[in-house]
């Protein structure tokens, strides 16, 4: 998937309990909302838990392969936006993350846009619209991608592109 926005959802706003084969390029999924709302669960969880049947046996195996460039997971009311669990199986547990924000205090990531408020454009009362504003220190902080050409509003993408699904105009 490419230049996809999932926001305000509630609880998460991407999850694969069963594996699964996933490419995320310039999406963002963010759970910040304008209500209060007391959530527990992060904006994007992803696992390889198996599928068993009542007696605990499995019935199919279930790998995740993961790859995510140039996104955005952010949100509010948790620490941790992102929740990528290795369950204990077999089967394939595969991820790659580049280029991407992430709202998290785990040192494992170890990645340099870690915690980095994105900075969306607020209009209005909170009114979020997802564009990035223009003193946002993500702006250009994304990899050249050639098959991304534009974003969500049909802008072309720079050569060193926004992370997220939409484009900085300046």
């Amino acid at each position: 998937a490419s230049n996809v926005l999932i926001n305000s959802c509630g609880q998460e706003a991407f999850i694969a309990l069963h594996g699964g084969n996933y490419t995320f390029r310039h999406c963002t999924f963010d759970n910040s909302h304008t209500y209060v709302i007391q959530r527990k669960f992060p904006a994007f969880l992803a696992t390889n838990n198996d599928y068993k049947n009542k007696s605990g046996g499995v019935i199919v195996k279930s790998s995740l392969r993961l790859k995510m460039y140039n996104s955005i997971i952010w949100g509010e009311g948790v620490d941790e936006e992102l929740d990528l669990e290795k369950a204990n199986t077999t089967s394939v547990f595969d991820t790659l993350i580049r280029n991407t924000v992430i709202k998290s205090k785990k040192d494992y990531l170890k990645m340099p846009l870690v915690n980095i408020d994105p900075r969306f454009k607020v209009t209005g009362s909170k009114n979020t619209n997802y564009h990035l504003d223009s003193i946002s220190k993500i702006r250009q902080r994304g990899m050249y991608m050639p098959f991304v050409k534009d974003d969500m509003d049909d802008l072309n993408r720079s050569a060193t592109p926004d992370p997220g699904c939409y484009e900085s105009k300046y």
